[in-house]
């Protein structure tokens, strides 16, 4: 005869069957805490990019104006290392260190390369004829600078300006033959066309006096 469980033991495999072991909860808490320090990681990850860009675009901007104010200055830089600081750049303190070569390959002519990072202890701008380099350099530019500019001689230049000419004065219709000339060059004057000599022809006269057809032609 099969023998009926109690309820006490009926209640008790019910609640056994009805929920999670501890074990089944830690396991699940660890796969929650792996996925949510993977999110955490990527988003920090993206923030320090952010961050890091930011830096890289004020560090640009830097040294270009750097190398624009240098083009535009009047006074030629001296070759060598200059290093200086600015403050309050972006919620920020940069330093710069601008060197300038002379392209040998072309008289006249200098490179100027400007570097800029972050610099938590400002320097004052000190030209130096070392060419060390600092480490963790945001960015870095490159520019020349020409003779094209020099200081302002008196001098008031001719805006008046030359006419234009045409080598060839062309035909009616404004062809001329693919000859145009420089401004500003002198044309020689062209010569007159001449219509070649047409020979004069002849008609023998007819011996009969008549005015008709030839003889013995109907």
């Amino acid at each position: 005869m099969k023998r009926q469980a109690s309820p006490m033991q009926r209640a008790s495999t019910t609640a056994y069957t009805g929920g999670f072991t501890l074990i089944e909860v830690l396991v699940a808490l660890m796969i929650v805490a792996l996925g949510m320090g993977a999110v955490l990681s990527a988003l920090s990850s993206s923030a320090f990019n952010v961050s890091a860009l930011r830096d890289k675009t004020l560090a640009q901007w830097i040294a270009l104006n750097r190398i624009a104010d240098t083009r535009l200055s009047l006074q030629v830089p001296a070759n060598g290392t200059t290093q200086g600081d600015i403050k309050n750049f972006g919620n920020g303190d940069w330093h710069w260190q601008q060197d300038v070569i002379a392209l040998t390959q072309i008289p006249g002519l200098l490179q100027i390369t400007v570097s800029v990072r972050r610099n938590a202890a400002a320097t004052p701008a000190t030209p130096t004829t070392s060419n060390a380099t600092a480490p963790n350099w945001l960015a870095s530019v490159v520019g020349f600078r020409g003779t094209g500019l020099a200081p302002a001689s008196g001098e008031v230049p001719d805006w008046g300006g030359v006419a234009f000419s045409v080598a060839n004065s062309g035909n009616a219709s404004g062809n001329t033959g693919g000859n145009v000339a420089n401004p500003g060059t002198p044309t020689s004057p062209s010569s007159p066309a001449t219509t070649p000599a047409t020979t004069p022809t002849t008609t023998p006269a007819n011996p009969s006096g008549s005015t008709g057809s030839p003889t013995g032609i109907p």
